[in-house]
């Protein structure tokens, strides 16, 4: 089973990257610009990470 603290620090990563995705579709909708995939993930997947990291530097610093 995962820990409790493991399982919100991956939500928190989840819910940052995905905040990140909706930002760069919006604006490709707005400007008309071709992003490519490529890139537009691997910065999604280090939002994940640093995400990840605030979410549980926060939680560690919180005390809970």
């Amino acid at each position: 089973m995962v820990a409790a603290r493991t399982t919100d620090t991956l939500l928190w990563g989840c819910i940052a990257a995905l905040a990140f995705l909706v930002l760069a579709q919006a604006y490709v909708l707005v400007t008309g610009a071709a992003v490519p995939l490529a890139p537009l993930f691997g910065v999604a997947l280090v939002v994940f990470a640093v995400g990840a990291a605030t979410g549980r530097a926060a939680r560690i610093r919180v005390g809970d």
